[in-house]
């Protein structure tokens, strides 16, 4: 599916996502590369690459295709080259993405195993979508905006056709003078009918980029929190994941790379279909 082209080598952008194996305190022991991300010289996305975290082999891979500046089919597959699935997507004339479709191989043909069609207001802001699974209707989220165009409330009901872990949830936005995100109340109920809530509470650096996500349950105890890192460019360096005692249990580091290499030449299989 890959075929290098001899003399067409570029100098492509290259990010890389690493894991750190953790200890039971919570302390670093090394870390193994999960994921590449190749870019065009004008910073296209085209391929990446994800890894298996136990053999460091390739997991899988995705190429990305692009129609009229868009990106048009995402095309997965795994280890063995064979395709898993195509993620297809369909734009308005205004270039809202208004239908994503997931495309398996069947028999014969590409099979569609589900759809997610999106609706906008006048704005072009996400107004609602709705995810089919087959012809029933798996998933359904709305929006809902203030005056000044800031999501207010997102809304998610969950049918038994999405085998998902809830039934229901609700995620309602506050924001700074600044309209940066201050904290999200979450409330929903579980597959059994039962309640729940937290919140989020957001904080920043001073770069004025997101530095922290506190978790806090409904008692008022925290329960958890994500933590951003930069670089001085401000590009994302590290995430990480604190439970409720504060020891890390998660820890993504990121490396941004040049490297003057052979883009390679991808064909597309819903194209040559």
């Amino acid at each position: 599916m890959l075929t290098l082209t001899a003399g067409a080598a570029d100098t492509l952008k290259i990010n890389l996502t690493y894991k750190h194996k953790l200890n039971d305190a919570g302390q670093t022991t090394g870390y193994i590369t999960i994921k590449q991300q190749f870019f065009s010289p004008d910073g296209i996305l085209f391929r990446e690459i994800s890894y298996d975290e136990n053999t460091s082999q390739i997991a899988e891979y995705v190429f990305y295709f692009y129609r009229n500046g868009r990106l048009f089919t995402q095309e997965f597959y795994n280890q063995k080259d064979s395709l898993q699935y195509i993620l297809k997507h369909e734009y308005d004339q205004a270039g809202n993405e208004i239908l994503q479709t997931k495309l398996v191989p069947g028999l014969k043909d590409l099979t569609v195993a589900e759809k997610t069609v999106k609706t906008y207001r006048n704005d072009r802001k996400l107004l609602q979508q709705k995810k089919f699974y087959g012809k029933r209707v798996g998933t359904i989220t709305s929006y809902k905006y203030s005056e000044a165009g800031l999501l207010e409330k997102e809304m998610n009901t969950y049918k038994p056709t999405a085998k998902a872990v809830l039934k229901q949830e609700t995620k309602e936005f506050s924001y700074s003078p600044e309209n940066s995100i201050t904290q999200v109340i979450v409330t929903g109920k579980d597959l059994n009918g039962k309640p729940y809530q937290y919140r989020e509470e957001y904080s920043y650096n001073d770069q004025k980029l997101l530095a922290s996500v506190k978790k806090i349950n409904i008692s008022n105890a925290p329960s958890g929190e994500i933590v951003y890192k930069y670089l001085k460019t401000g590009t994302l360096s590290l995430y990480e994941e604190h439970d409720t005692t504060g020891k890390l249990t998660l820890l993504l580091q990121y490396d941004y790379k040049k490297h003057y290499m052979d883009r390679g030449n991808q064909v597309s299989r819903y194209e040559n279909l």
